[in-house]
């Protein structure tokens, strides 16, 4: 499995049959309050996000993802996959999205939220990940496909005033997307961990749908802002996995190597990380299933 040839999904859910979509569904809503993942208490030092973790994985505390993020989030997902793109170029342009959003909800919006709309900000992240990727795709190519999506009435932009307004628009709207990033693009490929763990499992070889899974997973996992620019990356990347076993029903004592430590402190993931990651991702997950439109 390559990162370019793994299949992408938008939730997982294109990889599942129809015919296990209620039990996955029904699956993922009991592994949310009880799950069969063994944890143990973690033998590094405290750090800064330990209290977030901790409070998510204690108190079970419900997180929210706005609806107006998802949404932001499934059209650059959509029209990254029509552009052909792969799914590390389309986490990075989420991770763009994110990183142009206000950090508090109380805060005051920025200047690009303010003088652009969201749907064009998505479209803008999508085109300057592509280009950081060194896999551009041409204005006319992304500004098309966004809007086959908001509208699929629409079969080609016509070359009229309105096109090349839109065009501008995209234009000015990349400088101010650099500017609010500090012009840094950069951002780390979290597939290859779980490629890397899924070979050093041999889940690929045993359970060839769980890699499938934990694969699509890493990139609906950036629909949360804290999964994308917070939470590290080497307890996402076994988080996919575990979410992916417990949604597909399978054993974690067969599936997961037996031993003293968690088999992932191995790579220096760290079990309260794991655990809080594993939580956030199932319920972010279940609010994106609900809102997921049956047509797509």
């Amino acid at each position: 499995m390559s990162s370019s040839s793994a299949p992408s999904s938008i939730a997982a859910q294109s990889l599942l049959s129809p015919t296990t979509t209620t039990t996955s569904t029904s699956r993922l809503k009991r592994a949310v309050t009880s799950s069969s993942t063994p944890f143990r208490d973690s033998p590094y030092k405290r750090r800064r996000s330990d209290s977030l973790s901790k409070e998510v994985v204690e108190n079970g505390t419900l997180i929210q993802i706005p609806a107006k993020i998802i949404a932001s989030c499934r059209l650059i997902h959509r029209a990254g996959i029509l552009l052909r793109l792969n799914p590390p170029t389309i986490c990075t342009a989420i991770a763009f999205y994110h990183g142009c959003s206000p950090k508090d909800k109380e805060a005051k919006p920025l200047l690009l939220q303010d003088k652009y709309p969201e749907n064009t900000i998505a479209a803008t992240c999508l085109f300057l990940a592509a280009k950081v990727a060194e896999s551009p795709r041409r204005l006319r190519e992304v500004l098309t496909t966004v809007h086959r999506i908001l509208d699929p009435t629409v079969p080609f932009l016509e070359l009229n005033s309105e096109y090349f307004r839109l065009k501008e628009e995209l234009v000015g709207c990349e400088q101010l997307v650099l500017r609010t990033l500090c012009f840094d693009t950069a951002y780390d490929d979290r597939h290859k961990l779980v490629l890397h763990y899924i070979h050093w499992l041999n889940i690929k070889r045993d359970y060839p749908k769980v890699a499938q899974v934990a694969y699509s997973l890493m990139t609906d996992a950036t629909y949360s802002p804290h999964l994308c620019l917070a939470c590290p990356k080497r307890a996402l990347a076994v988080a996919c996995i575990m979410v992916a076993v417990d949604i597909l029903g399978k054993d974690c004592a067969v599936v997961f190597p037996p031993g003293l430590l968690p088999w992932y402190t191995a790579f220096g993931a760290r079990p309260l990380d794991v655990m809080a990651g594993y939580h956030h991702l199932m319920q972010l997950l279940e609010q994106v299933w609900s809102k997921r439109d049956p047509s797509v």
